[in-house]
């Protein structure tokens, strides 16, 4: 496939991730679009992966992953429109942030091991974590893509800010081979929590 082509399945993914059906008509035949579309994306992550030397991929590859998780996304808002509600009183919601579900957690760290480079893989991370939430247990799992422990600080501390048990952060210094690189993630974190609001 060319980036000519894999364009062209990013803009009609794109499309369908955002137009979503006034009413439940039409349901089957949206949620088949967007699986058609989801599976075009997927080749096209594949092939991309296998191409060297394209000019941008790192972009068209981030553009491609974002794209599938708006996708997914409308997916399951589909999904949830088209189920009737149960009878009897509404279920109560807990509210809050929730980590990251396994099985994207584990695609994520499908897509950083693909990236050649690690200032792409830090990118990537910078795309995730607007929209993502995480676990201590993830950050460290992240933390070991990195061959560099100067880019383990970098990861850990884009993370650092949308992680739920901030409490355990501890365990991630214990990934360091070097005291020096310990206190460099030590000192920025202590930075974030003069900012950051906690977490509910």
């Amino acid at each position: 496939m060319t980036c000519r082509g894999m364009t062209g399945v990013l803009v009609l993914a794109l499309t369908l991730g955002s137009a979503m059906p006034a009413s439940a008509q039409g349901h089957r035949g949206a949620q088949a679009d967007l699986e058609e579309a989801l599976q075009s994306l997927e080749d096209a992550a594949r092939v991309l992966e296998g191409m060297r030397g394209v000019r941008g991929r790192s972009v068209l590859m981030r553009r491609i992953l974002e794209a599938r998780d708006r996708v997914i996304d409308a997916m399951e808002r589909l999904e949830y429109r088209g189920r009737r509600q149960p009878p009897g009183p509404p279920v109560a919601v807990p509210v809050g942030p929730v980590p990251m579900d396994p099985q994207r957690f584990a695609g994520l760290l499908g897509d950083l091991r693909n990236l050649s480079f690690a200032s792409e893989q830090l990118d990537l991370l910078r795309d995730v974590v607007r929209h993502q939430w995480f676990l201590t247990a993830q950050v460290r799992e992240v933390m070991g893509v990195f061959s560099f422990d100067s880019e383990k600080v970098e990861a850990a501390a884009l993370l650092y800010p949308k992680v739920l048990d901030r409490q355990d952060f501890y365990q991630v210094y214990g990934d360091f081979t070097f005291d020096s690189d310990r206190q460099k993630l030590r000192q920025r974190v202590m930075e974030m929590d003069r900012s950051l609001p906690p977490v509910r």
